[in-house]
């Protein structure tokens, strides 16, 4: 069985280092409120190890300092140990996210309602995951 435990190594393809950096440090939040006991990896997640990989596949973003949009197609993919090693979910999704008012440049890139909505998809896609190996957390 997939212990609560087990190391969870996360990867980010695509965006700016300003959205990467807040991206997993909301996905770290939230993983902690649901998997107390996970270990979060900074490298490979090893033999016993989750691997959840978040790809932008598409970015139509626009700014300007009195508005922004983000117009993302993005890939959730949750990479199994164990018993089921190889198996692979993989989940598609369209987010848009639009902020009116003085914007600063770094508070785009970050996206702070992005990045939030994109962490909690990202630890359900994990929950579901783990549930078809009859381990849910």
């Amino acid at each position: 069985a997939l212990s609560d435990a087990a190391p969870l190594a996360f990867q980010i393809h695509g965006g700016d280092n300003a959205f990467g950096d807040a991206l997993r440090s909301k996905f770290k939040d939230a993983m902690t409120t649901s998997f107390p006991n996970v270990k979060l990896l900074d490298g490979p997640p090893g033999k016993r190890g989750v691997l959840v990989v978040f790809t932008l596949k598409s970015n139509d973003s626009r700014w300007t300092p009195f508005y922004s949009h983000e117009g993302l197609g993005a890939t959730a993919l949750v990479q199994l140990p164990g018993v089921a090693k190889g198996e692979q979910h993989a989940t598609e999704a369209d987010i848009d996210a639009v902020c009116k008012g003085l914007v600063a440049r770094s508070h785009f890139s970050a996206h702070d309602e992005s990045t939030t909505a994109i962490a909690g998809w990202l630890v359900d896609e994990v929950k579901a995951a783990r549930a078809t190996v009859g381990t849910a957390p």
